[in-house]
């Protein structure tokens, strides 16, 4: 089985890519921040080496308490996270050739039949799926597929990740070995159908603009479901100048995202934002309104705790006002001088367009009356 395009034919597909792009700059409507809907973006991150099964858990009590879409971690804690989170609707997600992406294919087909279930482990693919398939692994891979480790095939029995998170290996573009590239990416494809779904992440801040929409032209053609951003490992590297193609690579993720979102458009593949384009509150909701649909971070609990924070405190402040408003009538006052409930708007989050929304109640809340403070603040 030979590779899908030959290099100069990728390139082909690159320029008429470049040549296609639109300058959408659509704002994209992010859920109100703190909202279960916005909680659904994030996919909860542990990729540190050093994880611990401790680490683990509590990774996974966090994202059942924020209600997170996802948890994703490295493969040997797979298992426990599907342990942890069963009975719920967060699912668990893996990295695949974390976090550099050049490991051989062999390696990061291992890395997949170690998590997926009977039917994706090196037995199950013998039942399940054609000769070709060992053809096509075997006239690409450095090593026999016989020898991969048989602890990771008996771990694949018990674990059961939904999502994988494949690095791409980046440094092939830097060279245009566009072919070699593809046959990465569909290898672990291959290995890993539908249901099941692929993410590519494709290290933005190493990439000039050509390479972001080769990366998205090969990961598009392999039939991955999403485009990441980044690892959050690999520095931003700017005025990237390489094979006679010189652009800057933009340090903007906001620009990335459009632009990712922009070379996949009508394919019905999405963009996730992640890694260190995804620190803070205001990171978030940039991403989501620039077109990003999930969001890989391991900062989701401070952003949802300060979201909570910001609309608690709207809410604190409308009620005061109320109250004050209240506390200064006299006993025959006015009733018509009460503010009625309804939605308040402030500003949103530094640099974003969505403003925190919230209804508030002309009456005490149920902490209120607890303290006895109504009227009397």
């Amino acid at each position: 089985m030979t590779t899908r395009y030959t290099d100069p034919e990728w390139v082909q597909i690159i320029q008429e890519s470049q040549e296609s792009l639109s300058d959408d700059k659509t704002i994209y409507q992010a859920p109100m921040i703190g909202s279960p809907e916005f909680a659904r973006y994030i996919d909860h991150t542990m990729v540190n080496l050093d994880a611990k099964k401790e680490h683990i858990d509590i990774l996974c009590a966090e994202a059942r308490i924020h209600g997170f879409r996802s948890v994703c971690v490295r493969h040997h804690s797979v298992s426990r996270a599907v342990k942890n989170l069963r009975g719920t609707n967060i699912i668990v997600g893996c990295v695949i050739g974390f976090h550099e992406g050049t490991q051989t294919m062999t390696e990061k087909v291992a890395l997949v039949l170690s998590f997926l279930s009977f039917r994706f482990t090196p037995l199950g693919v013998f039942f399940f799926y054609p000769p070709s398939l060992f053809s096509f692994l075997s006239s690409h891979i450095k090593r026999p597929y016989s020898l991969i480790p048989a602890s990771e095939a008996t771990q694949a029995v018990k674990d059961g990740a939904l999502e994988l998170d494949m690095v791409l290996n980046y440094p092939l573009l830097y060279t245009g070995e566009f072919s070699a590239c593809y046959t990465d990416v569909a290898a672990v494809r291959a290995t890993a159908p539908p249901p099941t779904q692929l993410r590519v992440i494709l290290e933005t801040p190493q990439l000039t603009q050509y390479e972001i929409i080769a990366a998205c032209r090969i990961a598009a053609h392999s039939r991955a479901d999403m485009l990441c951003t980044g690892t959050g490992v690999a520095p931003t590297e700017e005025g990237v100048e390489r094979a006679g193609n010189v652009d800057v690579g933009s340090a903007c993720p906001e620009d990335n995202v459009r632009l990712m979102r922009d070379v996949v458009r009508g394919t019905g593949i999405q963009v996730k934002a992640s890694g260190s384009d995804v620190k803070s509150l205001g990171d978030a909701v940039r991403l989501i309104e620039a077109g990003a649909t999930r969001l890989g971070t391991s900062h989701g609990v401070e952003m949802m705790e300060e979201a909570r924070a910001r609309v608690q405190g709207i809410t604190h402040a409308a009620g005061m006002r109320m109250t004050r408003e209240m506390a200064g009538r006299d006993g025959g006052g006015n009733l018509e001088s009460v503010e009625e409930g309804g939605w308040l708007e402030t500003p949103s989050p530094e640099g974003t367009r969505t403003p925190v929304r919230q209804y508030f109640s002309p009456f005490p809340s149920r902490d209120q009356r607890a303290q006895k403070s109504w009227g009397n603040i």
